[in-house]
């Protein structure tokens, strides 16, 4: 029997793993005590294995052996019988993401936060500000469109690699670079929101323009509101964006390369480029004020405004509800005085609405009707009701 046990199992296995159907099962050397003879076969002894009444328990010796070998008498179906997991284990196993952190609150009115001690701007005169770079800038696009793609673990970490942190009160959420670094601050709203974004570009050379473009974002529930971090003053280096302004120097000279209505190298114009490209049909304001009287409004263009032209609407609105201001137009058919002055027809965000193909260096051949330029005296700019009013009253819901 000895020489029995060794072969038991694999025999087994073997039959156990035949079925009729199956392709002929391999054949097996036997030791010389099992094999048999055409003696063995014509006498039908119980070793006979080419016998047909043969089974299972004769080819092991009969059932004496199964039980000396300690095997059970019945032998399980074969879909009993255990077998190897089918995946192999290095297979690729797909394994849900872990969910995205969430956003962390900003623990006040994000508008509340966006403050001149908190922005910290460079100021005028003392070169502090340093072109970010391409690399920046468009990481800072990619990190706005995640946004608002849903993405915002992915948002939070690319703003966070060049420097951004984001925290949101519902459904407005504030960007802050690092204070003192020249770079813009905005502020974005999801969901049901009016489609425009409301940006300041000098807020640090223009006094209450900053209050006001934070109170509207508020009261108008806009899509965004945009702020310089810095002087439009800070370099001395000219910038390499077509117009020119006596406003640093007292005479006329290039844009300075900090000047951010009058540059495409900066995150406040990576920020235009973002929601431009994910909302290419809002309306994009920029908010100015002026030492002139009343107040001049422009599409970034001059002569006739095309039909629908938000501007030209404004323009009407702010007439009504500033009757004891002068209050022009750049279009020559709009319902209001038509004098050209301070037309922000070199301002880059405006040629990027407009659709200049190069909007540093490109004037805009067309008024898209969705740009609006808005200059204001400091007398209009402390009437926040009345201009609320108007815009309420003209812009797209």
């Amino acid at each position: 029997m000895a020489r029995l046990s060794h072969v038991s199992v694999t025999l087994s296995l073997l039959l156990l793993t035949h079925c009729p159907g199956d392709d002929p099962a391999p054949s097996v050397s036997l030791p010389d005590a099992m094999a048999t003879t055409d003696s063995d076969a014509a006498s039908g002894g119980d070793r006979g294995l080419s016998t047909p009444e043969a089974g299972p328990l004769d080819i092991l010796g009969g059932p004496d052996a199964v039980a000396d070998a300690g095997l059970p008498d019945v032998l399980p179906p074969r879909d009993m019988v255990a077998t190897p997991d089918a995946t192999p284990p290095d297979a690729d196993v797909e394994v849900d993401a872990p969910p995205p952190p969430p956003v962390p609150p900003c623990g006040a009115a994000p508008t509340s936060l966006v403050t001149p001690a908190a922005i910290q701007a460079p100021d005028s005169g003392s070169d502090a500000w340093v072109a970010p770079g391409q690399a920046v800038t468009g990481t800072l696009e990619s990190a706005v469109t995640a946004w608002f793609a849903g993405d915002k673990g992915t948002a939070m970490t690319t703003a966070s690699s060049i420097g951004y942190s984001v925290c949101a009160e519902g459904a407005v959420s504030l960007w802050q670079p690092a204070a003192g670094s020249g770079r813009a601050w905005f502020l974005l709203r999801e969901g049901a929101a009016r489609s425009t974004t409301l940006a300041t570009p000098h807020p640090w050379f223009e006094f209450l323009v900053l209050d006001q473009t934070l109170a509207l974002f508020d009261a108008l529930g806009a899509r965004a509101a945009v702020v310089a971090g810095t002087h439009r003053c800070t370099s001395p280096q000219p910038g390499s964006c077509s117009g020119s302004s006596s406003v640093c120097t007292g005479a006329s000279a290039p844009f300075r390369v900090s000047d951010q209505a009058h540059s495409v190298e900066g995150t406040f114009q990576a920020v235009h480029r973002a929601l431009f490209t994910t909302f290419p049909d809002d309306v994009m304001v920029s908010i100015h004020g002026m030492g002139s009287p009343g107040v001049s409004i422009s599409n970034g263009r001059t002569g006739d405004a095309p039909a629908g032209d938000v501007a030209a609407a404004l323009a009407a609105t702010l007439a009504n509800e500033l009757p004891g201001e002068y209050v022009t137009s750049c279009s020559t058919n709009a319902a209001v005085p038509y004098d050209a002055r301070l037309c922000g027809t070199t301002n880059s965000q405006g040629r990027l609405v407009n659709g200049s193909p190069e909007p540093c260096g490109t004037a805009a051949t067309a008024a898209s009707g969705r740009f609006v330029h808005l200059e204001q005296s400091l007398d209009v700019r402390g009437q926040p009701a009345a201009v609320q009013a108007a815009f309420e009253a003209a812009l797209p819901p």
